[in-house]
């Protein structure tokens, strides 16, 4: 969770990170040991011309429904300007705003700050979805994702880039 995350990057030290980096390790190693069950379907379940046929159904969809396509071009788009962005958050904040990636709490207040951004969107979304249609919402929220990015981009000053 980012929120949580950029909380404790601004307040634990390294040798804390990596405390809890270890016990989330062992937390999903008992996890995962804990399915009982196969996640794969036995030897023999599918063939894999029926695996083909599958893909060669979904490409179909995917091009013969505009609103399909669409929002799967966007998606598409999204992510990958997203992981952009996030590839260019910290060099942008140690030269643009001053905050230094070794031990700067303030680097931590940054990815907090959008991890809360985050949860408040997950709140809204299925409101405004029910509201304006899921296909609707997602065309318009890309302008207002704009309009955020330049405004985090336009500040000089770490403050105003929380905000």
């Amino acid at each position: 969770m980012p929120p949580l995350a950029g909380l404790a990057v601004a307040t634990l030290a390294p040798a804390g990170l990596l405390s809890v980096t270890a016990l989330t390790a062992v937390a999903s190693a008992l996890l995962i040991r804990s399915v009982a069950g196969s996640l794969s379907p036995g030897p023999g379940t599918r063939a894999p011309t029926r695996i083909l046929a599958d893909v060669r159904e979904g490409l179909a969809l995917l091009v013969g429904h505009p609103v399909v396509r669409t929002l799967t071009l966007v998606g598409t788009t999204q992510a990958v300007a997203g992981g952009a962005w996030l590839a260019m958050t910290v060099p942008w904040a140690d030269r643009v705003l001053g905050i230094r990636a070794d031990g700067d709490a303030r680097l931590g207040l940054l990815f907090a700050c959008w991890g809360v951004g985050g949860l408040a969107a997950a709140r809204l979304v299925p409101r405004l979805s029910e509201r304006w249609g899921g296909a609707r919402l997602a065309l318009a929220g890309l302008p207002v994702s704009l309009a955020c990015a330049v405004a985090v981009v336009s500040a000089t000053h770490w403050v105003p880039a929380l905000l």
